[in-house]
């Protein structure tokens, strides 16, 4: 008696169990309808105000919602019917109160521990804190019902949507819970890097003093590093989690301690080896005026291609300095460069004569089918310190975002005029690059 199939029998048994593989999937994709009768106040529910809860329905879930005469009809794959099922049940069940979460496992939920206290101040008014998470991230919040018997003082707040949106939403609400709780997550919290390749998350403690800056005027800051860097960032408290794959939290890490580095120090970094960042040789001339008032222009570039810029210290060649541009996409960083470039060739040709004239919405524009300022390959090595008589204060302004440094806030001198147009910085001699004769390329 043989004590095994034989090859052809075995060969047989995995093209089945492949097709039956292959058919569930089909299945999976395969769109799909379901309809259910309700209510007309769950249908006002459901829809919300201007459409806007529909919408978000259809958005997390992944299928597509419409509502006619009381029916609600749900259409697309079956995993996102099943999905916008459930959370259309649980939206309802909000209206006359609690809601329950649901038994078992689910790879679409998270669920949070908010203290007690906390809750009024992470709901907002009428919900809107956690409404405008949920429109932030793309996810569904609701606080679970309460179970009587339990003796912690705190509630569930239930998380719907793909992982990195849940990551985001539930970072956001941490973020709002340490600042009414100061120390509630972060009290004893070491530095902690993952190894894994795929989504996880990644700690750092930011110095007391690195604080302000690293979080920028209103947050500003902290967004920009996150998003060039394509990683979640979000400071709770005096900590920043970074939520991503590998490479994407490396990335941020790399942004957020060159730009802590940069408030005391000139910041050298090895370009060679990296494959997120544009080199730009800037001809000294023309640092202050690609920079703006407090590295206003520069941080407008920033905003636009959701990039990291700042000058290096490093030399380049004689009479220049390095505009490093960071961005984990290239088409970003390619379009920030082109705009720096317009600006150059606007000062060369005598645009920025008598300092900087506030034209930020003049080069953005140009017509782009002429002779280019050009720079060299991102290999390339050199460096150099900021040298304009109307900029330089000193190593914080090489990213020339010195407001930070005011704890984030709003000061009102920041509207007022560029130390560049003082008498002095009128007065200074551009004439050797007016003709555009001289060649930089």
């Amino acid at each position: 008696m043989s004590r095994s199939r034989s090859p052809g029998h075995r060969k047989a048994s995995r093209d089945e169990d492949r097709g039956d593989s292959f058919r569930d999937r089909e299945e999976d994709r395969r769109e799909v309808t379901a309809s259910m009768q309700i209510s007309d106040e769950d249908a006002a529910f459901i829809l919300g105000t201007a459409g806007k809860t529909k919408h978000k329905l259809g958005r997390v879930s992944g299928a597509t919602l419409s509502l006619d005469r009381g029916e609600l009809c749900i259409r697309g794959h079956k995993e996102a019917v099943d999905r916008a099922k459930s959370y259309c049940e649980m939206v309802m069940a909000q209206r006359v109160g609690p809601v329950k979460i649901p038994d078992g496992p689910r790879e679409d939920l998270t669920v949070l521990e908010v203290p007690a206290e906390c809750v009024a101040y992470v709901t907002g008014r009428r919900g809107g804190v956690l409404r405008m998470i949920e429109e932030e991230f793309g996810t569904i919040m609701f606080f679970a019902e309460v179970d009587p018997s339990s003796t912690k003082k705190s509630e569930k707040l239930a998380i719907f949507g793909p992982e990195r949106a849940r990551r985001g939403s539930e970072l956001k609400v941490m973020s709002a819970i340490e600042q009414k709780v100061p120390g509630h997550f972060t009290e004893g919290l070491q530095d902690h890097q993952s190894s894994a390749r795929g989504f996880a998350t990644d700690v750092f403690r930011i110095a007391e003093e690195d604080y302000s800056y690293a979080l920028g005027k209103e947050g500003a800051t902290r967004r920009k590093l996150g998003r060039a860097a394509g990683c979640l960032l979000e400071y709770v408290g005096r900590v920043a989690f970074m939520s991503g794959i590998l490479e994407e939290r490396r990335r941020c890490k790399d942004y957020l301690t060159w730009l802590c580095e940069q408030r005391v120090r000139n910041v050298k970094v090895h370009t060679a080896t990296r494959d997120d960042v544009e080199v730009l040789n800037v001809p000294r001339d023309c640092i202050a005026f690609i920079t703006g008032p407090k590295g206003s222009e520069l941080r407008a570039v920033e905003d636009r291609t959701d990039s990291f810029c700042f000058l290096d210290g490093d030399k380049g060649r004689q009479g220049e300095e390095r505009l490093l541009i960071f961005s984990y996409k290239r088409s970003n960083r390619l379009r920030a460069r082109e705009l720096v470039e317009d600006r150059i060739e606007l000062k060369l040709r005598g645009g920025g004569r008598g300092g900087y004239r506030g034209g930020r919405d003049d080069y953005y524009d140009r017509d782009r089918d002429r002779g280019r300022y050009r720079s060299r390959s991102p290999g390339y090595r050199g460096g150099g310190r900021d040298r304009s008589r109307s900029r330089d204060r000193g190593h914080r302004d090489r990213y020339d975002d010195r407001d930070r440094d005011r704890g984030g806030r709003d000061n009102g001198r920041s509207r007022g005029r560029s130390r560049s147009r003082s008498p002095r910085g009128r007065g200074r001699d551009y004439s050797r690059d007016r003709d555009g004769r001289r060649d930089y390329r």
